[in-house]
């Protein structure tokens, strides 16, 4: 039985098994993040025509100045405080 206004919680707080998330995906982000460099994240991007699923990933403060976001999933996402300088999102 679906439990009633489900759908009305945050994406982040819906069980793991719920969300459209790949931890593959947002390994690399993290990584690029790290390095202040969305170089890698970007040519993955351009190389990998997949759909780019990470609702409810938390990426608080992370460096994401110019990186490519479109078409990405991230309903739900903790996106506060991150650098989106220059990041392509439509």
């Amino acid at each position: 039985m679906t439990e009633p206004n489900a759908e009305k919680r945050p994406l982040r707080e819906k069980p793991q098994g719920e969300r459209r998330f790949e931890q593959a995906q947002y390994d690399l982000l993290k990584q690029c993040s790290r390095k202040k460099d969305m170089t890698e994240w970007n040519e993955w991007r351009e190389n990998h025509e997949v759909c780019v699923l990470l609702e409810g990933a938390e990426i608080e403060k992370a460096h994401l100045e110019g990186a490519d976001l479109r078409e990405v999933h991230l309903e739900g996402a903790c996106l506060r405080n991150a650098n989106l300088k220059k990041a392509r999102a439509v």
